[in-house]
């Protein structure tokens, strides 16, 4: 367990990390837990605005952050929230409330 936490904090720069740094970070919007906590809410139109440009993310627009949660596995729910186009819903096997060693488990 203490391997796992090691390389946690080893990996901090990496997409995983900021983005569970921004979904667990009340005052970000545009992310959020589902009820569940094994998905995330993001909400397209908000993104951008809130912390792209702002939290050392190398994506500069939606569709590349998009393009990130497609690279570390990240899938897109096809049943969530249809009359809200630009709300989806991404869940990982590896990306969980309150479950942070699994990130360093997550492809990179």
């Amino acid at each position: 367990h203490k391997m796992l936490e090691m390389e946690f904090s080893l990996s901090a720069n990496l997409f995983p990390t900021k983005l569970w740094r921004l979904v667990n970070d009340s005052s970000v919007d545009a992310i959020t837990w589902n009820h569940q906590g094994d998905g995330i809410i993001v909400n397209k139109n908000l993104i951008e605005k809130q912390f792209l440009s702002l939290n050392g993310f190398k994506a500069s627009c939606s569709s590349s952050f998009v393009r990130q949660l497609n690279f570390y596995g990240f899938k897109k729910s096809q049943r969530f929230n249809r009359d809200e186009p630009n709300i989806h819903h991404y869940f990982h096997p590896n990306f969980k409330r309150n479950q942070p060693e699994l990130i360093p488990l997550m492809r990179n």
